[in-house]
């Protein structure tokens, strides 16, 4: 995944809190605070990619050796 696609899902996913507090960006609320409120940590995305990632390798490396998936990855 691109840099430029990360910020842009950060971004929406602030959008996302931002409006299920009913809160604007002229409220000055910090999105730290929106944050925990709802229980996210600062880099939920970032860690929800990156177990999505984790989770197909572990789902690779379980397959049999002569899966097509595994075939291609070699």
């Amino acid at each position: 995944m691109k840099e430029a696609d990360l910020l842009r899902l950060e971004h929406n996913d602030m959008k996302m809190i931002r409006w299920i507090f009913n809160v604007t960006l002229k409220d000055t609320k910090p999105s730290l605070e929106l944050k925990k409120r709802l229980g996210l940590d600062s880099n939920s995305i970032r860690n929800c990619i990156r177990r999505g990632r984790l989770r197909w390798f572990g789902d690779l490396e379980r397959c049999s050796d002569d899966s097509t998936v595994k075939k291609c990855r070699k």
